[in-house]
C-alpha cells in the first residue's frame, strides 16, 4: 500500500505515514531491511510503498516494534508522468535470483541443477579448523561441472544510468570476496553477482568514492577469478521481474 517517508528514524526504521481503510491516516514505524544510507530515496515526503506485517498469531506478543515493512520507494517520474520505483529491501534479490537459478533461465549456470542457499563455506585447505568462514548466498552443483559459490548485491544507487554499490562502507562486503578468492584457490567456480533493483541502471560499478576497499577489493576478485556478474529487475508495485539477459560490471 503507499505511504509517504516522513523520515529516518535510525538505520533500520522509518517514519511513515500510511492511510488504511477504517483507520484513516496515521504515522506508523516501517522496518528497512537494507543498511545502506538510501539518501536519494528514504528522505522526508518521498512516496514509498509498505507491507503490512500480520500480527502474531494467538495474541502473543510481537517480537518487533515496526507495524510495515517499507519495501519500495519512488525515484521521480518519466516524461510521461510514470512513477519510477526501486525496490530498497534487500531480501528481494535472493528471492528472484534463487529462483532464476531453479529455473535455469540464466545461461552461465545452466548446467547447475542443485541449488543451497546461506551456504557455510568452510576452508577445504584448513582441515584443522572447520569452523565456517562465512555463510554465502549460494552454493550451486552440477554434473560434471566444479561446485560454485556466489554471492548476491542489491544495487539501488543509480547515477546517470550507472548503479554504484554500495552506498555505504561494507567490510562484510570485502570479507565475502576473499572468500571467494580462496574458494576458486580451491577449485570452485565463485561469483560476485549485483542485482539491479531498479529498471533504468545500464552498467554497475564499484562505488570508489564510499568504499575504496570494497572496490579494491573487487578489482583483485576478479584478478584471481572471481567471476563478475550483473543483472537487472523490473520494479513496480505489482510485481519484481528478474531480466537475465545482464548487465556490464565496469571496474573503474
Amino acid at each position: 500500500m503507499p505511504a509517504v517517508i516522513v523520515r529516518r528514524r535510525d538505520r533500520f526504521t522509518a517514519v511513515i505515514r500510511v492511510r488504511e481503510t477504517g483507520v484513516g491516516e496515521t504515522e506508523a514505524l516501517a522496518h528497512i531491511a537494507d543498511s545502506g544510507r538510501l539518501k536519494e530515496l528514504v528522505y522526508p515526503g518521498n512516496l514509498g510503498m509498505v507491507r503490512k506485517v500480520p500480527a502474531p498469531a494467538g495474541g502473543s506478543p510481537a517480537a518487533r516494534v515496526t507495524s510495515y515493512d517499507l519495501v519500495l520507494a519512488c525515484a521521480g517520474t518519466d516524461s510521461e508522468g510514470k512513477r519510477s520505483w526501486v525496490s530498497i529491501d534487500t531480501r528481494y534479490p535472493n528471492k528472484v535470483f534463487g529462483y532464476a537459478l531453479v529455473n535455469r533461465v540464466i545461461s552461465e549456470f545452466a548446467g547447475y541443477s542443485e541449488v543451497h542457499p546461506e551456504f557455510s563455506y568452510v576452508h577445504e585447505q584448513d582441515p584443522g579448523n572447520r569452523v565456517p568462514k562465512s555463510r554465502l548466498d549460494f552454493l550451486l552443483r552440477g554434473e560434471g561441472l566444479p561446485p560454485a559459490l556466489v554471492e548476491v548485491k542489491s544495487v539501488t544507487l543509480c547515477v546517470n544510468g550507472k548503479g554504484l554499490f554500495p552506498d555505504a562502507p561494507t567490510v562484510r562486503g570485502a570479507r565475502h570476496l576473499r572468500e571467494l578468492m580462496r574458494a576458486v584457490k580451491e577449485g570452485y567456480r565463485a561469483y560476485a553477482v549485483f542485482i539491479a533493483q531498479r529498471s533504468d541502471i545500464r552498467t554497475i560499478s564499484p562505488n570508489r568514492e564510499t568504499d575504496p576497499g570494497f572496490a579494491d577489493a573487487l578489482k583483485e576478485a576478479q584478478r584471481n577469478g572471481v567471476r563478475l556478474l550483473g543483472f537487472s529487475c523490473s520494479v513496480t508495485p505489482e510485481e519484481i521481474v528478474f531480466d537475465p539477459s545482464g548487465l556490464p560490471v565496469i571496474l573503474s
